[in-house]
């Protein structure tokens, strides 16, 4: 899959000011610690 000019030069902290700016929603900078047998569903649904 090739990488459009703008994937290339976007940032984490441009996305999260993008977000913010258009929707007016804050983006978290907490990543959730996955355990590999369980995957992301679970470490989403037990840390909410």
């Amino acid at each position: 899959m090739d990488l459009t000019v703008a994937e290339k030069k976007a940032t984490y902290e441009g996305i999260q000011y993008y977000v913010l700016e258009h929707t007016g929603l804050k983006v978290s900078t907490k990543q959730p610690q996955c355990p590999p047998d369980k995957g992301i569903v679970y470490s989403l649904k037990t840390n909410l």
